[in-house]
């Protein structure tokens, strides 16, 4: 009985403790109070640590604050349910980033369609946006996502040293990390995604990046209302309460069991992927036994004849002529080149980023000899960042050039483009050609109003590529719809 009283005492002291100075301990401990423990204190430090991160990546995609916060709570609830299945619990800052982004992509399409709904109940049309020329505010929609993109050993020093303003030593000891390589990393990471951005049309240096890091990237401050509201709502979810009346608003558990949701069917399509791997590892290591054999028994059985040779070769024509005609039928390299494929969004296709006073449709009710095509609708004046529906695919073979081409309708286009970027084996860029150009060439020149029209051009492609992004663009204001997309290599 005595050792109760005295277990209470130090149970009360840890959690004094870490609510006092709870950023003292790592993410790791802090993770393993919370997982083992259920320490709410553990992981109202958690919150308080890493806030500031998540709602600046929050706010930089979703934009409106009420959005974001909803988002923020989501990212935390997320890491509620995930949080013993973290496998690197030193990089917490990394798996948070991820989650808060994916969160902050999925809020954001649900925005855009309750504000077309609403757009579609009032019948007021959108004013056009007033024009933002500072390079960070172009910068804003288009950071996170390629940042995302970056290999983990460069994406995490921004995070910590860009994003939550940590120097180089803490961010060296928090990763187990020599501060040169976090230093070296960190630059070469600023680099990489400086020439990612330039995809977009922005181009900077590895300098500048930094610049508008340390002058713009502050972390985002976050209410103590908000941390309380999240902690509360973390509470709930833990013990299975979240679905009470007034607990939490059904747009955060939305966004929550969508993140989840997301994570268990990446997790099984991984999975899954390496399960087929495995069966075609065997299924190789089979068909060379099975070969070995057949050549061994072919050499001590008596050899067939010449003439039967060409009898053999001569059956095979007519499937080898079919099995030709099969791979000649259709060379373009694109999927869903018609854009007829996908339920909410257009399959294969990925739409560039959110940017003030452009309009991604999937429009079902347009469309070159069909139902659907990709338009792009830009009210902004300015010409950069670049607005773009875009595919990524493996370069194959070897021929030296490619052909582009699509059916386009234009409605007042001043300047859009087919564009091919020729990138790396690390996705980086290597060049970019614009295959055809849609609008005015010339100063004075009417922008291009028409029906549907095929535009195509051929480009060249440079040594190294590995991979090809067909993006259809816009740059100046005016609408423009793209259907039948084509790319094909030329012999």
């Amino acid at each position: 009985m005595a050792g109760r009283p005295v277990t209470k005492f130090i149970e009360h002291l840890r959690t004094v403790t870490l609510r006092r100075d709870g950023a003292g301990l790592p993410d790791e401990q802090l993770l393993r109070l919370f997982v083992d423990h259920h320490e709410e204190a553990a992981f109202a430090a958690i919150v308080k640590r890493h806030g500031p991160m998540v709602m600046g990546v929050c706010r930089r995609v979703l934009g409106s604050h009420q959005d974001a916060e909803d988002a923020f709570q989501a990212t935390f609830l997320v890491l509620v349910r995930k949080a013993g299945s973290i496998a690197k619990r030193d990089l917490l800052s990394n798996w948070l980033y991820g989650v808060a982004y994916n969160v902050a992509l999925k809020g954001r399409t649900a925005a855009a369609r309750r504000r077309l709904r609403e757009k579609q109940l009032s019948g007021v049309t959108d004013r056009e946006a007033v024009p933002r020329e500072q390079i960070w505010h172009d910068l804003l929609p288009l950071l996170d996502c390629e940042l995302s993109r970056l290999p983990a050993k460069y994406r995490v020093p921004i995070v910590l040293c860009d994003l939550e303003g940590k120097a180089h030593k803490q961010a060296a000891k928090q990763l187990g990390w020599p501060v040169g390589t976090v230093s070296g990393r960190l630059s070469r990471g600023r680099t990489l995604l400086a020439k990612r951005l330039t995809r977009h049309g922005l181009c900077l240096s590895a300098g500048s990046l930094a610049i508008l890091f340390s002058q713009n990237a502050a972390p985002a401050s976050v209410s103590i209302s908000l941390v309380s509201a999240t902690i509360k709502a973390a509470t709930l979810f833990a013990v299975g309460k979240a679905a009470m009346p007034g607990a939490i608003s059904p747009q955060i558990i939305k966004l929550t069991n969508g993140a989840l949701k997301s994570m268990t069917l990446t997790k099984y399509l991984l999975g899954t992927a390496m399960l087929v791997g495995l069966t075609l590892v065997g299924a190789r290591v089979g068909i060379s036994a099975y070969g070995s054999k057949v050549q061994t028994r072919a050499t001590v059985e008596e050899q067939p004849t010449q003439a039967a040779g060409q009898k053999s070769k001569t059956a095979q024509e007519p499937l080898l002529v079919a099995a030709a005609s099969v791979a000649l039928a259709d060379k373009n390299i694109l999927k869903n080149s018609g854009i007829e494929e996908g339920k909410e969004a257009p399959d294969q296709w990925s739409q560039g980023a959110e940017i003030d006073g452009v309009e991604y449709t999937w429009d079902k009710k347009a469309g070159f000899k069909s139902k659907a095509s990709l338009c792009l609708n830009k009210t902004a004046k300015r010409y950069f960042p670049i607005a773009q529906w875009y595919q990524i695919v493996d370069r194959q073979g070897a021929s030296p050039e490619l052909r582009l081409s699509a059916q386009v309708k234009a409605e007042k286009a001043t300047k859009a483009v087919l564009d091919v970027i020729f990138l790396d084996d690390k996705e980086d860029s290597i060049s970019h050609e614009w295959a055809a150009y849609i609008g005015a060439k010339n100063a004075g020149d009417p922008p291009a109003d028409h029906d549907w029209k095929e535009y195509s051009g051929k480009v060249k492609i440079p040594p190294g590529t590995k991979k090809i992004q067909i993006g259809l663009q816009i740059y100046g204001p005016g609408k423009v719809w793209f259907d039948d997309v084509r790319a094909e290599y030329a012999e």
